[in-house]
């Protein structure tokens, strides 16, 4: 019953190379480090970041046409070609809500939104580290060989706990800015 997040934070603290597995009292299986691998923790993995992208988006929406103010022309330009994409259309920036656009930027586009904005209480650095590595871990989730990308994430088991440390907490503060 222990959450996978919680397995990392295990696996992180200690040097053992699997723990057993228990139902009620009785062992019924091992896990090992490298068994997180496997789609389940890549699911889990993915999630994170895509709650991290959600919740950046929420709080660029409270006002969408200062968030979209803070986006450079190119950027801007980028979210209207995925809205045509998107909506097979083409977007009138006269006519539409700023927050249509705002949910065709990319995930990147958000972090700068936070930064520029200042919306949560981080610096610049840390944002540009938390998004630049959630970018990176979702696309190795997301795409069809990412072994290579995900193995050297997980290679050290102290940087896979700091990344989901550090994602968790820009999630919380982004909540608590929700919330004021």
């Amino acid at each position: 019953d222990t959450p996978v997040l919680e397995l990392v934070k295990l696996f992180a603290n200690e040097s053992r190379a699997f723990y057993f597995v228990l139902k009620e009292s009785q062992i019924t299986g091992t896990i090992y480090y490298e068994d997180m691998l496997g789609s389940p923790f890549k699911l889990c993995l993915f999630a994170l970041t895509l709650e991290l992208e959600t919740v950046a988006l929420d709080l660029a929406l409270q006002k969408p046409t200062a968030s979209w103010s803070v986006l450079s022309e190119g950027r801007r330009e980028k979210a209207l070609d995925v809205s045509r994409h998107r909506y097979k259309r083409d977007p009138d920036p006269e006519r539409l809500p700023f927050d249509h656009f705002l949910g065709c930027t990319t995930f990147i586009d958000k972090g700068t939104i936070l930064k520029r904005r200042k919306l949560v209480s981080c610096g610049s650095n840390e944002i540009d580290l938390v998004f630049s590595q959630a970018e990176r871990v979702r696309n190795s989730c997301a795409h069809t060989e990412p072994e290579r990308d995900f193995g050297r994430l997980l290679v050290d088991r102290t940087s896979l706990l700091g990344f989901i440390h550090n994602t968790e907490g820009m999630i919380n503060s982004m909540r608590q800015q929700l919330q004021s």
